[in-house]
C-alpha cells in the first residue's frame, strides 16, 4: 500500500511535470506567433515581395522541419551521437555558469586548459580550433535559454528564424538576377528538401547558409552599385572569417570564388576569369606538399579522409584511401567526383533514410539536361553569378568526395551548396518550356 504522504508527493510531481510541459508548449506558441508577426513587419523581408501568408508558410515550414530534426534525432540510439542534442545538453551546463559566473562564462571561450594545438587549423584532433566549432554554438544556445526557459524545442523557433534570413537574403540576390520565376526562386531559396532539412536542425549549417547569403547578397550588390563601400566589405569580411571558425575549408573554398566573380565583373571574361584561377589553384593544391612542409594539402586532405575512416557509421561506404600526395588526388579524382556528386545511389542498401537525397540527385540530373535544352540566354551578371555557384559547389564537394565517405554525413555537408546549383538552373530554363508543360 503506498502511503498518503508518498501517494501526495507522486501527485505533486505530476502535477509540476504537467506544467513543466504546459510552460514549454506555451513559451514555444508564444515565440513562433511573435516572430511570425515579426517577419511580416520586417522591412528587409518585405523587399522580397513574397506575401505576408506566403512568409509565415515558408517559416512554419522551416520551423516543422527543424522540429522533425530534433525528434527524429531524440529517439534512442541516436540522441547520444546527435550534435544537436549534444550541443543542447552542454548549453544547459554553460547557462547555469553564465548565471553564477558571467565572467568565466566568457574567458573560458579562450580558455585551453588541455594544452591544445592553436595552430592546428586544418587538423581534426588536439586542435583548439576543431573544438571552438562547437564551443561557439554552444555559448550561443547558453545565451538563448535564457529567453527560452531552456526548452530544446523553443531554441529551435529562435534559430528557426535567425536562418530564416539565409534563404531571404539569398532570395533577395535572386531577385536582383533574374526577373519572373518567383515560384522557381522560391522553390531554390526555401524548399529543396535536403537544403530545408538541414538547415533547420538546429547546429552549424543553417548559420552557414545565412553568412554564405550574406556574402552572396553583399557581394552581388557591390559589383551592382559599382560602389559598395566599407560597409558592404565589413559584413563580407565578417562572414568569411564567422564561416571560417564554424567550418574553416568552406571559408577557403569561398575565396577563389568570389575572387573570380568580382574580378569578373570587372574584366567582362567570367569563363576565363574563373578557368584561370581555378587552374593556378589546382597547380597549387597538387605542388603544395614541394614548397613547403606546413603547406602540404594533399597530406591535410588525406588525414581528413582518415578522421571519417576511422569513424564507426551504418551509412559508410567502401572507399579507395587517398595517398598523400599530387599523384594521389590525380589517381582519386574519379572516386571523388562519383561520392562527390552521384552518392547515394538510388539502389544504395544504406537506409530508406537515403532514398530522398538519391532521388534529389537523380532530379538535380533531370533539370541539368532540361537546363541545356531549353535555357535561355544569360545577362552578363547572370553568367557570372553561374560560375561562382559552379566552381564554388564543384570545388566543395570535390573536396567532401575526396575526404568523407560516411552516408550521413556527405549528405549534410552538401546540403548548404544545393541551392547554389539549382537556383542558376531553374531560374534560366526559359518561361516557354513551363508554358508548354505545365498548362
Amino acid at each position: 500500500m503506498i502511503s498518503g504522504r508518498r501517494f501526495r508527493l507522486i501527485k505533486f510531481c505530476i502535477f509540476c511535470r504537467f506544467i513543466r510541459h504546459y510552460v514549454a508548449y506555451l513559451l514555444f506558441t508564444l515565440y513562433f506567433v511573435l516572430l511570425s508577426w515579426l517577419i511580416t513587419k520586417s522591412a528587409f523581408i518585405h523587399k522580397t515581395g513574397i506575401s505576408k501568408s506566403g512568409l509565415i508558410a515558408l517559416f512554419t515550414v522551416k520551423l516543422l522541419s527543424g522540429v522533425l530534426y530534433g525528434y527524429l534525432y531524440s529517439r534512442p540510439g541516436f540522441i547520444q551521437g546527435a550534435d544537436t542534442w549534444q550541443i543542447y545538453f552542454e548549453s544547459v551546463k554553460e547557462t547555469k555558469i553564465l548565471l553564477g559566473d558571467p565572467i568565466r562564462f566568457l574567458a573560458s571561450l579562450f580558455a585551453n586548459p588541455d594544452q591544445l594545438s592553436f595552430t592546428g587549423f586544418s587538423e581534426s584532433d588536439h586542435s583548439y580550433w576543431n573544438n571552438l566549432k562547437d564551443n561557439l554554438l554552444i555559448k550561443a544556445e547558453a545565451v538563448m535559454n535564457l529567453f527560452s526557459g531552456g526548452y530544446y524545442y523553443t531554441n529551435v523557433v529562435i534559430y528557426s528564424f535567425i536562418t530564416f534570413y539565409g534563404s531571404i537574403t539569398f532570395y533577395r540576390t535572386l531577385n536582383e538576377l533574374y526577373s519572373g520565376r518567383k515560384i522557381s526562386k522560391i522553390i531554390a531559396a526555401f524548399l529543396l528538401p535536403s537544403f530545408l532539412f538541414w538547415t533547420s536542425g538546429f547546429y552549424k549549417d543553417g548559420v552557414l547558409f545565412l553568412f554564405i547569403s550574406l556574402i552572396i547578397y553583399h557581394s552581388n550588390r557591390w559589383i551592382m552599385e559599382r560602389n559598395g563601400g566599407w560597409k558592404r566589405f565589413s559584413i563580407v569580411m565578417t562572414s568569411v572569417i564567422i564561416i571560417f571558425l564554424l567550418r574553416n575549408y568552406v571559408a577557403f573554398l569561398l575565396i577563389p570564388a568570389l575572387s573570380g566573380w568580382l574580378i569578373s565583373a570587372t574584366f567582362k571574361k567570367g569563363i576565363y576569369v574563373f578557368a584561370t584561377i581555378y587552374l593556378l589553384l589546382t597547380l597549387f593544391v597538387i605542388t603544395s606538399g614541394h614548397l613547403h612542409s606546413s603547406l602540404n594539402i594533399p597530406r591535410i586532405i588525406a588525414s581528413w579522409q582518415t578522421g571519417f575512416l576511422k569513424l564507426p557509421a551504418k551509412s559508410a561506404i567502401p572507399v579507395e584511401k587517398l595517398e598523400p600526395s599530387g599523384l594521389g588526388l590525380i589517381e582519386n579524382l574519379p572516386q571523388a567526383l562519383n561520392v562527390g556528386f552521384l552518392r547515394p545511389y538510388l539502389w544504395e542498401n544504406k537506409g530508406l533514410q537515403y532514398v530522398p537525397y538519391a532521388m534529389e540527385i537523380a532530379a538535380t540530373i533531370v533539370l541539368l539536361c532540361v537546363f541545356f535544352r531549353y535555357r535561355e540566354r544569360p545577362t552578363p551578371q547572370q553568367q557570372v553569378f553561374f560560375y561562382f555557384c559552379l566552381f564554388l559547389t564543384g570545388s566543395a564537394w570535390i573536396l567532401l568526395g575526396y575526404t568523407v565517405n560516411i552516408l550521413g554525413a556527405l549528405v549534410r555537408y552538401k546540403a548548404i551548396f544545393y541551392p547554389l546549383v539549382i537556383a542558376p538552373l531553374i531560374c534560366s530554363v526559359s518561361e516557354s518550356w513551363y508554358k508548354i508543360h505545365y498548362k
